[in-house]
């Protein structure tokens, strides 16, 4: 009987390509609430990226972006309490995620006259990952700023809502700050290699990085 198979008869081996691993993981994703899909996505980041498959960090990452956006649908019902302070809270939460990686590029560079990173070939590995790091962050700026009209009109009264948005606005422009200086040594460093043969071979990538960059410290657009 077939219970009495062995398992490689027992089952059929199926294989999918990497692209609709993700299509079947963001369904997966879809099916519980903000908190439990950035609780889960928290938990794959950290355990994969000190390991060898950290190259998928970027597109998990990426799975934060349509959250946010779903936030700033909500933005007219922020007259709800719950829907805002549930909001709030996952914002907060995808800051926990971000900040993992931050402080990694908050450090990339040490303050010696070189302009190469203090570990080149670790940050080539990373570049992807940041520059998802970027998009997102993009996208929560663009949310904070159609916040700040809301709390003129949605969340008066509500002070709760109004203390917890100001340390999201805190923790944004402190980002930032902090930001500034990598752009102006990621820029120095574009320039070093761009003089350079000594190289990475793909080097090319940081523009598109310093481009995501780019979207995060400029004013966002509603």
């Amino acid at each position: 009987s077939r219970r009495n198979q062995p398992p490689s008869e027992s089952y059929i081996s199926l294989k999918y390509s990497s692209l609709e691993a993700m299509n079947m993981t963001r369904t997966l994703l879809s099916f519980y609430n903000p908190e439990i899909q950035i609780h889960t996505l928290s938990r794959v980041c950290r355990q994969i990226k000190p390991t060898p498959q950290k190259a998928i960090l970027s597109t998990t990452l990426d799975f934060i972006r349509p959250i946010i956006m779903g936030m700033c649908k909500h933005i007219q019902q922020y007259n709800d309490e719950a829907v805002v302070l549930g909001d709030m809270a996952d914002m907060q939460s995808t800051f926990n995620i971000l900040d993992d990686f931050l402080s990694d590029i908050y450090t990339t560079y040490d303050d010696s006259m070189s302009p190469l990173p203090k570990d080149v070939d670790e940050f080539m590995e990373f570049i992807e990952t940041y520059s998802s790091v970027f998009a997102i962050m993009r996208l929560q700026r663009l949310w904070i700023s159609r916040c700040t009209i809301a709390v003129e009109e949605e969340m008066v009264g509500n002070q709760k809502a109004l203390n917890r948005f100001d340390r999201i606005v805190e923790w944004m422009d402190s980002s930032l700050v902090k930001l500034q200086c990598f752009d102006s040594s990621t820029a120095r460093l574009i320039d070093f290699w761009e003089k350079s043969e000594d190289r990475p071979m793909n080097w090319h990538r940081l523009f598109l990085m310093k481009l995501a960059l780019q979207d995060v410290l400029s004013q966002p657009k509603n």
